[in-house]
């Protein structure tokens, strides 16, 4: 099977009106107060909930279960703390390794596995990022270019989210068949390597996606700097 790899960067300030709501990110594992944002007000709700100071809804007690242990207690604030520190993006270690999702979880971690090892500070999670990853990855299956199907360049993707970026980097990769393959290949290229390792940007959102008919999958990384 043929692989597939393309950088693109910018560096020019952009900035959108609005914010990130919490439709538009998704309302995942950890995001507590489903404001769109994994932070440390989604592990103060947690942890007020957990010493009976305030209980939480049923759907907040769904979104604070993040190891998937069907309970609410000391190790959902952990796992809530390692994906906003970056160490390990929430869900990385649960369900088939076949899923989009673990394998983009996948990526996230290996990737930052990288910046580590080389002495650098780890990506912060970023659910916007992440969210408009899905998105990209899905449209690469359709047309593999930093060109949108509709015509446009990668980062409308984030103008459409409603996400506050002063400077973003897309990765995009097609044909490998494992998270830590496109990490390798990704590394492997010199403008890849270089977005993976930069100082400029804070935040990554991670993507993978499967498309049956080709039987490929494919991988986004969106690096940022902003109110993500």
């Amino acid at each position: 099977m043929m692989k597939k790899l393309l950088a693109f960067f910018t560096s020019a300030l952009i900035l959108t009106a609005g914010s990130i709501n919490a439709a538009a990110a998704g309302q995942g594992k950890g995001d507590v107060n489903s404001d769109g944002r994994i932070n440390v007000t989604d592990i103060a709700v947690t942890a007020a909930h957990i010493k009976g100071i305030k209980a939480m809804s049923s759907s907040q007690q769904k979104l604070a279960d993040a190891d998937g242990s069907g309970r609410i207690d000391v190790s959902d604030i952990a796992v809530i703390a390692a994906h906003i520190k970056g160490l390990k993006s929430i869900g990385s270690g649960s369900g088939s390794s076949s899923n989009s999702d673990d394998r983009g979880s996948q990526l996230f971690d290996l990737t930052n596995r990288e910046r580590t090892s080389a002495g650098l500070s780890a990506y912060k999670y970023s659910s916007s990022l992440t969210k408009a990853a899905q998105i990209r990855a899905k449209e690469i299956a359709n047309t593999f270019s930093h060109t949108r199907p509709n015509g446009s360049r990668c980062f409308t993707v984030l103008d459409e989210l409603g996400i506050n970026y002063y400077s973003a980097s897309e990765n995009i990769a097609g044909g490998q068949s494992s998270a830590s393959e496109a990490v390798s290949d990704f590394m492997g290229s010199q403008h890849h390597h270089d977005a993976i390792m930069s100082t400029q940007y804070t935040h990554m959102g991670t993507a993978c996606y499967y498309d049956s008919s080709s039987r490929t999958y494919y991988w986004v990384q969106l690096f940022g700097t902003g109110d993500l």
